[in-house]
C-alpha cells in the first residue's frame, strides 16, 4: 500500500486546507478498492476528498494491462477535465 499522499493530505486538512485527491480506482497496491460508480466517484475520507476515476483492472504481474490502467487514467484526465476546476497548488505523485 502507498499511504504517503493520504498521510501529506490528512495533515493540510488539520491545517485547514481543502484538499482533493485524484486517483485511478484501481490499483495492484491496494488491498481494499474504492467503489465506484461511473466514470468519477466522489467520496471524503478523514476529511479528504477523493475523486476515483474509473480506469481498467489489471493483473499485477501483467505490464500490458498496468500501462493501460495508467494510460485509460491520463486520457480521462485529459480528455474529460479534472473534476477539480481551480486550484492554489498541484502535486502529483507516482509510487512507480
Amino acid at each position: 500500500m502507498v499511504f504517503g499522499p493520504y498521510y501529506l493530505a490528512r495533515e493540510w486538512v488539520h491545517l485547514g486546507h481543502d484538499v482533493t485527491i485524484i486517483a485511478a480506482s484501481w490499483a495492484h497496491t491496494r488491498s481494499i478498492q474504492p467503489k465506484v460508480s461511473g466514470r468519477v466517484t466522489a467520496e471524503v475520507i478523514d476529511g479528504i476528498k477523493y475523486s476515483w476515476v474509473k480506469v481498467p483492472r489489471y493483473d499485477s504481474a501483467g505490464r500490458i494491462g498496468r500501462v493501460l490502467n495508467l494510460l485509460s487514467f491520463a486520457f480521462q484526465l485529459w480528455a474529460y477535465k479534472s473534476p477539480i476546476k481551480s486550484a492554489d497548488v498541484v502535486i502529483f505523485s507516482s509510487p512507480s
